[in-house]
């Protein structure tokens, strides 16, 4: 999914702040990785369900994503 429209700082800040959701972003201690993906300097989010996340805050996740992507 590209954010060119945001960036992943900005995502990563209004999940949050707008929608509870905390995810990770940027290189995620792995710039070589980065590199082979096409996705350095900027890095990327990361989302890290657990075992105990349900099936409602996937779709909340879902939801958000849809929602700054679109609008």
């Amino acid at each position: 999914l590209e954010l060119a429209r945001l960036g992943v700082v900005e995502f990563g800040f209004r999940l949050d702040a707008e929608y509870g959701i905390g995810v990770r972003v940027g290189l995620h201690c792995a710039p070589e990785a980065h590199h082979t993906i096409g996705s350095f300097p900027t890095g990327t989010v990361r989302v890290s369900p657990g075992w105990f996340t349900t099936a409602e805050e996937i779709e909340a996740l879902l939801a958000a994503i849809h929602t700054l992507t679109v609008a």
